[in-house]
Order: structure tokens, then sequence, then C-alpha cells
């Protein structure tokens, strides 16, 4: 993992090789067809406005927290990290790889959860549109004007404990699941009961007035009032 993120070749476009860290059954690179992933990748980008050709940050809107800053919130694990193709600091563009050596291998239900916890760690930070399970990633690279800021970020520590973060992200997701679906049932509109006044009364015997009286009126009472609401 560390000797294929330890150096960036230089090239002006970011398209190069790139880097699965997942076993696939068969077929093409496709969610379906990973059955496991070996490393964990972790993208950090600022956001902004974009060069809709090549993908290089025009104008930043919100810079990401640098690797002084997430680097010390994972500093129990092992992790390499590396500036992405169009990092430029100066400008506010702050754009790098995190690749973190699980304890094993992870399965397809387990990725999102370990994702949600690591988010959860990292202060909310990670670019969530790199998250598919067969995400590929490119080599470390960098164009020639921005080399020297590029940089490389090497971390000793034990692998990351799948299970654990497997956990704390399933909790994280169940407890967001619950929450929409309350904000979801505190949305949906509620029935406004209209007092039993003689007035409301009259009204809605007018209304049973149109059943016909051969009929049963006792189970349309409900059902009458209920509409008069």
């Amino acid at each position: 993992m560390v000797d294929l993120h330890s150096q960036h070749t230089i090239r002006e476009e970011k398209s190069g090789p790139m880097l699965g860290g997942y076993a696939l059954n068969v077929g093409h690179r496709s969610d379906v067809y990973v059955s496991s992933r070996s490393i964990i990748q972790l993208d950090i980008d600022s956001k902004g406005e974009k060069d809709g050709g090549t993908g290089r940050l025009l104008k930043v809107t919100r810079s990401a927290p640098s690797i002084d800053v997430t680097g010390p919130l994972i500093g129990d694990f092992e992790w390499i990290a590396n500036s992405t193709h169009w990092h430029e600091p100066g400008i506010g563009a702050i754009k790098y790889r995190i690749s973190i050596l699980p304890d094993r291998d992870i399965l397809p239900d387990e990725h999102k959860p370990v994702l949600e916890a690591l988010d959860e760690q990292l202060g909310g930070c990670l670019d969530r549109d790199a998250w598919p399970l067969s995400q590929a990633f490119y080599a470390p690279s960098c164009p020639a004007h921005a080399a020297q800021d590029a940089f490389i970020a090497h971390n000793t520590g034990r692998p990351l404990p799948v299970d654990v973060f497997v956990a704390r992200g399933r909790q994280i997701l169940a407890a967001r699941e619950q929450l929409s679906a309350q904000s979801v049932a505190n949305a949906s509109p509620q029935p406004v009961r209209i007092p039993e006044t003689p007035e409301n009364i009259r009204i809605v015997e007018g209304m049973l007035a149109a059943i016909p009286a051969s009929g049963d009126r006792g189970p349309w009472r409900d059902v009458v009032w209920s509409t008069a609401c």
C-alpha cells in the first residue's frame, strides 16, 4: 500500500493509471461484482467552481481541512496520504487522499458503515462522491507547475479494526434512518378535529341525511364526521 502511494507522477492531465483496492468476482468494474475491499481510500477535497474540462478548481468556496488537521484524528492507524492532482493550496484548493490499511478485508455490506464511521471521526470532511464500492482512484500525480506543493505523508500505526468501525457505522445509519422516518411523520398533515358544537352537529346531520334511510347510519357517522373535519 505504501509503495503504491509514495511517489507522484508529473503529468498535465489528471487521467492515468488507477488503483482499485478491491477484488472482483467476474465481469467489469461495478459494485455488484466486488467481493471485498482490502484498502480504505478516502478523498478529502475543497469545494468550488471547477473547470469543466480538467476538473481544476477555479474558485474555492469551501476549503478542506489539511492533513495536519485530519491526520491526528486517525493517528492510531497506519495510513499514507498523498495530495491529488489539482492540489493547489495557494488558492485554497486542498485536495488529498488517505489510504488506510484495515485489519481484514471489508465485505460489500460493511463498506458504507466503515466510511460513515470514518467520516464521523474525521469531522464530516470526506467526499461522498468517492464512496462507491467499485470506486478506483488515480495513482498519485500532479502537473509540473504544482509539483512544489505535492506531498506524501505516512503514519505508522496498527491496522484499522474493521469490526469496530462497521458496528459504529451501522449505528450512525440506523439513527439517521430513524430520524428521517420521524421527520416524514412530523411533516405529514395531522387531521384537525372539529368540536362537536350544536352548529357543527347540524352540518354533520345534513351530510348523514344524504345516506338512504334504509341503510344503517351507525357506521357512517365517524366517516361523515371525519369528512367534515
